[in-house]
């Protein structure tokens, strides 16, 4: 039964509100019965105090149970109900589906009253699922907030497709590039967008993304409202659920101006010189010894050199170490092979020591007598920090930044297939004790707080090797692999001890908590879910035993 204090609001006879008050005495430790008897009194109350549940018969002198969505309404309040009817069903019809939120009908004769403290338990459990759940969603509209801010101020061109080709999102880059308001948008068709020489390649490569094909090098040609032909390249992928493709996501560059650059190119010389110069990305021309002959103006203000410190160079100079190996082999295979086709991604070191990442196409140009290399450099750090920012976001909490729920299941589920029957991994759930009475009485930012600073003397005091994750709310779980079941216990003892210890200063306040933790060793081929769920249940003994406890279930 619940810990914490039951206030419950009772619309009732005194006689029925004793009978509730002679139902729940044995169950329930802590609870307080206000009774009233009109709908002003009743409504009162519920605009002076928070209410756990409210029990109301279905007539009183002056009010109605039909009235109740009305008065929820006025006092914008979403609290479970137990409506007291009596044996004749008719009255259910009366008061239809009782649509303000959780309801439960009672009887309070004998035989049912014995019932009510489950009923009672099931509400209030219903209640505080729902809004966790709110909450939640709550949670996951900031997090769709922040990440649309990020695709409307990148420089690519992003969309979602419908399977039907009409438009569910387009970012601010591909509006602007294209012409187009979100509202003419409504009333397009991808198709009715692409160039006529795209056509009919971008209709074959739709169909394959529609069956679950990803195009890593996606190039496409559209017709801008103005008329005007938009180069751009990129990727493409499909979400996938239950096998069918609900959408076409894109993420493009505008290559426009290298397209025409290349044109250009071919054209005359003087041409070619202008837009070289002027082109935003880094172009460069390099001889069969890797050394650079030439970087146009942008390259040269991008990189931070002036033209006479860096013709004659070495090229691989200007590459993070890490990636000297890849470049080197990219520019041998162009050099010696001709094949040219291919691009890379890599780090450019700058001339004040800080790097970018960029997209590299490579040319060999045969035509001037000695061959030589024409690199055509992009800067894609944006895009590159923003697919990194996804892939994190997708595999860790964002208040502690520990790992979340699913990567700590798919690490845990790698253990449990590889592991042989001779290997020693043991998993450690954590439920903070007394962490939702410093939340409710300080505040989230407080309990954010706490939780920050339990992280970071968790992360301190568990092995290198082991697994820390946050998988909701105040609980956290240790994959401690090659760890014996006693040296497991020896860790959680730490744990529990340096928690105990631990001072949490909020403001002018200083409070202290306790850690209850359940201990269980992996069983090889076992499922994640059963690992997971005997953790919880060992977590859940230790803190039936008192909490600040440690319980260790050998599983045998």
């Amino acid at each position: 039964m619940p810990n914490k204090a039951l206030n419950l609001l009772v619309a009732s006879s005194s006689g029925t509100s004793a009978s509730i008050q002679l139902a729940l005495e044995p169950h329930f430790n802590d609870f307080h019965i206000y009774r009233v008897d009109t709908k002003d009194a009743l409504s009162k109350a519920l605009a002076e105090k928070q209410w756990s549940l409210l029990f109301s018969e279905m007539n009183l002198a002056d009010f109605s149970a039909t009235e109740l969505p009305k008065i929820f309404n006025k006092h914008e309040l979403s609290i479970p109900v137990a409506l007291i009817v009596d044996n004749d069903k008719s009255e259910i019809v009366t008061i239809g589906s009782m649509d303000h939120g959780i309801c439960a009908l009672v009887q309070c004769d004998k035989k049912n009253l014995h019932y009510l403290p489950i009923t009672v338990s099931a509400l209030l459990k219903q209640a505080e699922q729902a809004l966790q759940q709110d909450l939640e969603t709550q949670q996951l509209l900031d997090s769709e907030e922040r990440f649309l801010n990020i695709f409307n101020n990148t420089s690519d061109l992003i969309q979602i497709i419908a399977p039907d080709g009409s438009f569910i999102y387009t970012n601010n880059s591909w509006r602007k590039s294209m012409g187009y308001s979100e509202a003419e948008l409504v009333e397009l068709n991808i198709m009715d967008v692409t160039h006529p020489e795209s056509l009919l390649s971008c209709q074959d490569r739709f169909e394959r993304l529609k069956l679950g094909q990803s195009l890593s090098i996606f190039e496409l040609k559209l017709i801008t409202k103005a008329g005007e032909a938009l180069h751009l390249i990129g990727e493409c992928g499909s979400i996938i659920r239950d096998g069918v493709a609900t959408s076409i996501r894109g993420i493009f560059q505008n290559v426009t101006e290298k397209v025409l650059a290349e044109k250009a190119l071919k054209e005359s010389e003087a041409r070619y010189q202008a837009l070289y110069d002027l082109a935003p990305d880094i172009y460069t021309t390099l001889n069969n010894k890797g050394e650079i002959l030439s970087m146009n103006q942008s390259g040269l203000e991008i990189l931070g050199y002036k033209k006479e410190e860096i013709t004659g160079t070495q090229a691989i100079n200007l590459v993070h170490p890490e990636d000297k190996v890849l470049v080197t082999k990219h520019i041998e295979e162009v050099f010696f092979t001709g094949n040219d086709t291919a691009s890379i991604e890599y780090r450019k070191v700058r001339k004040d020591g800080s790097f970018m990442w960029i997209h590299e196409n490579v040319k060999l140009d045969e035509e001037a007598g000695v061959p030589r290399l024409l690199v055509v450099c992009r800067d894609i750090t944006v895009r590159r920090e923003l697919q990194e920012r996804l892939k994190f976001h997708a595999t860790h909490d964002s208040l502690t930044q520990l790992i979340n729920r699913r990567e700590l299941e798919s690490r845990l589920k790698r253990v449990l297939v590889e592991m042989s029957e001779h290997e020693n991994h043991a998993l450690c759930f954590l439920d903070l004790d007394e962490f939702k009475m410093i939340n409710d009485a300080n505040g989230h930012a407080a309990g954010d707080e706490l939780l920050r600073q339990i992280t970071a003397i968790l992360h301190e005091n568990i092995r290198s090797r082991d697994t820390l994750a946050r998988i909701g709310g105040d609980e956290f779980i240790v994959l401690m692999e090659h760890c014996p079941l006693g040296s497991a216990v020896k860790l959680a003892e730490k744990f529990n001890k340096i928690i105990a210890e631990f001072e949490f200063r909020w403001r002018a306040q200083t409070f202290n908590i306790g850690v209850s933790i359940g201990i269980i060793p992996l069983q090889p081929q076992a499922s994640v879910d059963k690992m997971l769920s005997d953790a919880d249940s060992a977590c859940y003994k230790a803190k039936n035993n008192g909490r600040n406890c440690i319980f260790v279930d050998k599983l045998q």
